[in-house]
């Protein structure tokens, strides 16, 4: 038992210069990618090629890889270096690789005598085809030369511009024409070519495109030769018989070969006053074959010196082929074959000099077997009985100083006849107490998977699985609540021009994936989902095709990319894909990617600080992967909330967005202000708008169409729709002076309502320690966390709401913004203006006896407190779920305004401390994802404005045959403005059955 990996031996490398033309797929449309257009490696002083075609193998060893990569300039037409933008992705030249074994079996030393010397491969029986004549019937009629032959019927051949027959034949233009239908009755025309000379000819060809249109088999159309001047003709082909359209004809005039007054005749009869004979595109060729190469491409046989054993083949300018050389005994000598295929266009503009200036590379590295140092097996030898079997274990052990990466071996068992193979890989993940680390960028690790080098592209399918991949673990702990993976991906140490280009793609852990579920032993731990990338890397919209190259300030590109990607604890994969190869000056493409943690450890929903002072500090923990960290600081605002508000129907069919303003508008001021945050709230049933305008020219109009007007909007589906406004393209900051807000129906079903809060952030009281004014670049390491001292200074008792904001700084230019996502902690301080400690809920029967012989109903009454001692009202939300085993209760409150008259039935009763009470049927006032009839909703204000308490009454039903513990649980959501917070209240039941037993006596 032992273990082997593949480690590089030898490198060799060549340049192929090609011809601007290449007609080779002419001759072979169906099979020309078996034969090579160029032989790599030949000595360029000699016509003869033997031995020097030999690619030298060195002793020993087991593998080998050979890549042919072609320079852009030479694949895409369109591609205008240095600007990567000219990019078509149009594949305008195409290129195959081969590999073939070459045996002397003649012993003459010579495999190609290139007898053209223009570097280009000939096959064997290449058929060369030389124009003898050709005549194609434009112009004067009969061509000059011909002549017309009338044996006494209605009229003659003619051209198809005299008779008006569209030329059916396949060719263009005019062609001749013996037209019965046109002519008339009866017709026996003949039309003779010019004496033809022959004599020089090998294996002549004569070839007409043509249409016989016959009438019941009664019209003829005879072709025939004469070697005489026309006194003695012999018949070719005689037609009977429809033939065509769009027919092209060949007839062998091997046999005429070598005469020097050779004549053709088309002589067409036709009895009746029916159809036509067309003939064009006439042509007399002389065919020879080349015998530069003999080749097989059928496989290894003894006739043939040469046999095709392997190729690279795709739609990409990167081919590979490979061979392994410790499997075949039967090779003699290695030849490597480059072959073109269609389309075979010409650069325009291009010729000798810019394709010598612009070779095609081929790399030829070889590879040996050794020993692989991180695994080991135990026991190394085994002795494994009859019909038995026998156990040994492989440890895998990384060394700590082991770079990340995927590393590829095998394990082998040799029972001394036969060798069996574990292919192994072996992942080496970033450990999760790294928050910066470094992917690829090591020197060629010598085996043919290589961390740090890519070398392959895609192939212009659209598969989002091609391309060149590798591929990096990290097991995030990183354990902040907010965090993003940051790669920086470089390229281009080996090769820097455009357009190379590399995706990143990042997956997180998926604990709910059903492959998990099913196989975690198979798939495991967990499967993975998507996280983040460069942009489109993980969509049908070809990525490579939109050209996401990084730029600086001056939007020059640059040879990387950056990428962020949700970042959650567990097992993360980096992929990183090659997609789009420059090959320029070597074969691959080294890269380098740094990657980090850009993480602050507070939560989306935000911060809430309960205090009794008006002043302090808090500590928020933050770490940025490049140098520095911006940050800023937004507070506190004025919070304004507008509740059940109609919003109307717009006409956006007809009149957007000249109705934009019939919607509902609300005009503020603003002074002093860096921030404005707008959030709407309302049923899904509906879909509302929301716009942020600003008058700044100072009209009391505005303007929907100058950005420095509409400055904002938010129009995803459905009612619940959020603007952060703190400057944009128009205005780069929030200007002084008057806003609009508005709520535009899209669509808005009758009844509907919305509420609206509006939140004007001034910058001050909420501050970084050390930093003057709300924004401030910090200095930080890369990968170090820091603890951020905020203080907060607040001016009276009451609820304050401000933001926190981080950010990576823009490397080129850091004074612009930063790059990347921007870390959003909402922060709410409450001094003494919320207290809800003191909220309660009660049930008037902790224990009910029930007998399964009465039809009484059972009821329980529920009655929630909410009590809120602080200096400020509180927006809250109940919601209670009917709890399992009973029913909502119906009942009927008598109107007290009229004894006599009518009344309302109600399922809940709020009542206040003034004495006021409101009686509410279950299907008003709840929200999105709460159904009505499941859950009892409350919304409303708690605090001084209702005596400081609220009581919530309401009473279900047991359902009859229910026994057991019922658990009611409102839960109460206070509305912070920023984010939601919670608590929950419970009672408890215990419905019990008596049950009465037989009196049974005993003696």
């Amino acid at each position: 038992v032992g273990d082997e990996v593949l480690v590089q031996m030898e490198v060799v490398t060549y340049t192929q210069i090609v011809t601007p033309y290449l007609g080779l797929e002419d001759y072979y449309p169906d099979t020309y990618y078996y034969f090579a257009d160029y032989f790599v490696g030949g000595d360029p002083t000699t016509t003869t090629h033997g031995a020097d075609l030999a690619i030298p193998v060195p002793a020993g060893a087991d593998f080998m890889e050979v890549q042919l990569v072609v320079p852009f300039e030479v694949f895409d037409f369109n591609y205008n270096d240095p600007d990567p933008w000219s990019v078509s992705y149009s594949a305008n030249q195409r290129w195959s690789l081969t590999v073939y074994d070459w045996t002397d079996r003649d012993g003459d030393g010579v495999l190609w005598e290139d007898f053209s010397a223009d570097g280009v491969v000939n096959p064997q029986q290449t058929t060369v085809s030389t124009l003898i004549y050709q005549e194609a019937f434009e112009g004067a009629f009969p061509p000059a030369g011909w002549t017309l032959h009338n044996n006494g019927g209605c009229g003659d051949w003619e051209s198809t511009a005299t008779t008006g027959r569209t030329n059916y034949t396949g060719g263009s233009g005019d062609a001749a024409d013996a037209d019965s239908d046109w002519c008339g009755s009866g017709m026996d025309t003949e039309l003779w070519t010019p004496s033809i000379d022959l004599s020089d000819a090998i294996d002549p060809v004569l070839s007409f495109n043509t249409y016989f249109n016959s009438w019941y088999n009664d019209d003829h159309g005879y072709v025939d030769i004469s070697i005489d001047g026309g006194t003695v003709w012999t018949n070719l082909l005689d037609y009977n018989d429809d033939v065509g359209p769009n027919w092209t004809e060949q007839i062998d005039l091997s046999a005429y070969a070598g005469e020097a007054d050779v004549m053709l005749r088309f002589h067409y009869t036709a009895p009746g006053w029916d159809w036509y004979w067309e003939v064009d595109d006439v042509t007399i060729s002389s065919q020879s074959v080349n015998d530069e190469l003999d080749i097989s491409y059928t496989g290894p046989t003894t006739m043939t010196e040469i046999n095709r054993f392997t190729y690279g083949y795709n739609y990409a300018n990167v081919q590979e082929a490979v061979v392994r050389l410790g499997d075949r005994t039967d090779i003699d000598n290695i030849v490597i074959g480059i072959v073109h295929r269609n389309p075979n266009n010409t650069r325009p503009g291009w010729g000798a000099d810019e394709y010598q200036a612009n070779p095609l590379l081929v790399k030829v590295v070889f590879y040996e077997k050794a020993g692989w140092d991180l695994v080991m097996e135990s026991p190394t030898s085994l002795n494994v009985p009859a019909g038995g079997s026998a156990t040994f274990e492989a440890t895998f052990a990384v060394p700590a100083d082991q770079a990340p990466g995927l590393y590829e071996g095998a394990i082998t068992v040799d029972d001394g006849t036969h060798v069996s193979i574990i292919p192994t890989t072996v992942n080496v993940a970033v450990p999760g107490d790294d928050l910066l680390f470094t992917l690829g960028g090591e020197d060629d690790s010598m085996t043919p998977y290589d961390n740090a080098n890519m070398e392959r592209g895609y192939t212009w399918s659209g598969v989002l699985e091609e391309g060149d991949w590798r591929f990096f673990f990290y097991d995030a702990d990183a354990g902040f609540d907010q965090q993003y993976l940051y790669v920086q991906y470089q390229w281009g140490e080996l090769c820097s021009n455009m357009p190379t280009w590399n995706e990143t793609l990042v997956w997180g852990p998926n604990p709910g994936d059903q492959y998990s579920l099913l196989e975690p032993d198979k798939y495991g731990p967990y499967g993975l989902q998507f996280a983040g990338g460069t942009p489109r890397a993980n969509d049908w919209t070809m990525a490579p095709r939109n050209g996401f190259w990084w730029q600086n300030g001056d939007g020059t590109p640059l040879p990387e990319s950056r990428a962020w990607a949700t970042l959650w604890d567990g097992l993360n994969q980096v992929q990183f894909r090659n997609v789009l190869l420059s090959g320029q000056f070597d074969c691959g493409e080294g890269y380098e990617a740094t990657a980090g943690v850009f993480g602050v450890d507070a939560p989306e929903t935000g911060l809430q600080i309960n205090t009794d002072r008006l002043s302090g500090s808090f500590v928020v923990d933050a770490v940025s992967p490049v140098d520095g960290l911006q940050v800023y600081a937004y507070g506190f605002g004025d919070e304004e909330w507008f509740q059940n508000q109609d919003v109307p129907q717009g006409k956006h069919f007809e009149e957007w967005p000249d109705d934009l303003f019939s919607g509902w508008v609300y005009e503020f001021e603003a002074s002093n202000n860096n921030a404005i945050e707008i959030e709407t709230f309302g049923p899904w049933s509906s879909d509302i708008d929301l716009y942020l305008m600003y008058d700044a020219n100072g009209d009391g109009l505005y303007n929907m169409y100058d950005n420095r007007e509409a400055v904002a909007s938010s129009y995803t589906w459905g009612s619940e729709e959020h603007i952060w406004f703190n400057g944009s393209q128009g205005i780069p900051f929030v200007a002084d002076g008057t806003y609009a807000v508005i709520m535009y129906g899209y669509w808005v079903e009758p009844g509907d309502q919305f509420d609206l809060r509006l939140n004007t952030y001034g910058g001050e009281g909420l501050a970084f320690e050390g930093v003057q004014g709300g924004y401030a670049s910090l200095d930080t390491v890369p990968g170090e966390p820091e603890s951020l001292v905020v203080n907060y200074e607040v001016p009276d008792n009451g609820i304050f709401n401000g933001y926190l904001v981080f950010g990576m700084p823009w490397e080129e230019e850091p004074e612009n913004w930063w790059m990347g996502p921007g870390i959003f902690v909402p922060v709410t301080i409450n001094a003494n203006g919320v207290e809800f400690t003191n909220s309660s809920k009660v049930v008037d029967q902790d224990v009910v006896l029930k007998s399964s012989g009465t039809g009484n109903d059972v009821t329980l009454t529920y009655t929630i407190t909410l009590v809120n001692d602080g200096v400020e009202d509180m927006f809250v939300r109940m919601v209670d779920l009917i709890p399992e085993g009973t029913t909502i209760y119906e009942q009927w409150v008598q109107d007290p305004d009229d004894p006599a008259g009518d009344g309302w039935w109600y399922t809940m009763k709020v009542s206040f401390d003034n004495g006021s009470t409101w009686y509410e049927w279950y299907t008003e006032d709840c929200w999105d994802n709460y159904n009505n009839g499941e859950y009892l909703c409350w919304t409303g204000n708690v605090g001084p404005s209702t005596s400081g308490k609220v009581y919530i009454e309401y009473t279900v039903k047991v359902l009859p045959h229910f026994a057991g513990e019922i658990m009611n649980k409102a839960d109460v959501w206070m509305d912070w403005g920023d984010y939601h917070d919670f608590f929950s209240l419970k009672a408890f039941t215990d419905v019990i059955y008596a049950v009465y037993l037989p009196i049974v006596a005993f003696k």
